[in-house]
């Protein structure tokens, strides 16, 4: 199935990149869950801007500001040797998220204005659904993921990872992969 939506669209996705390169802030934390997601932990009679946050290996807790947790340097910064950093600007990618996200926060309010039950409206569910899917890209465990693929075809060769689909091999060697380095 495919969605045509304008957070996919390649005009979108060339606006991020030249917004990238012109740009002279680079923000250096890079936030892996949406901000605009944490507030809405914070409590609703508006008394305060901070969320708990609870390390799931201690149980140790604490309030925080939203923008101080769930951020990492450079997170989705992309660079390599064989990528050409004016075609690909290493940063296009958290400021085409940041894009998303701020008109995200439109769809989720629209969504909280509905009352409980079926949802009906196409607009909504398609932008719904396309949020929930980049998303999903931009998780901790995806990004742990990506570079376990990466190490594994470093070591082993891209053959050996990903195989050759015209001669039948699989499309992922998982069992490579959880050999261990």
């Amino acid at each position: 199935m495919r969605i045509d939506h304008r957070w996919l669209l390649d005009v979108e996705i060339e606006r991020s990149k030249e917004i990238a390169r012109q740009a002279k802030d680079r923000p250096r934390r890079h936030h892996h869950v949406p901000q605009m997601y944490l507030r809405r932990w914070s409590p609703a009679d508006g008394s305060s801007r901070l969320v708990r946050m609870t390390d799931i290996d201690t149980s140790e807790s604490e309030l925080r500001n939203p923008d101080s947790i769930a951020n990492e340097p450079w997170f989705y910064q992309i660079s390599a040797d064989d990528v050409d950093p004016e075609n690909v600007p290493d940063l296009w990618f958290e400021i085409h998220m940041s894009h998303v996200e701020n008109d995200a926060k439109h769809t989720l309010t629209a969504l909280d204005q509905l009352p409980d039950g079926q949802l009906r409206d196409r607009a909504l569910m398609t932008d719904l659904a396309v949020f929930v899917g980049l998303q999903s890209q931009r998780t901790v465990r995806r990004r742990q993921g990506e570079l376990d693929i990466d190490a594994g075809i470093r070591r082993f060769g891209a053959r050996n990872v990903v195989g050759e689909p015209e001669i039948g091999g699989s499309p992922l060697s998982v069992d490579i992969l959880n050999t261990g380095s």
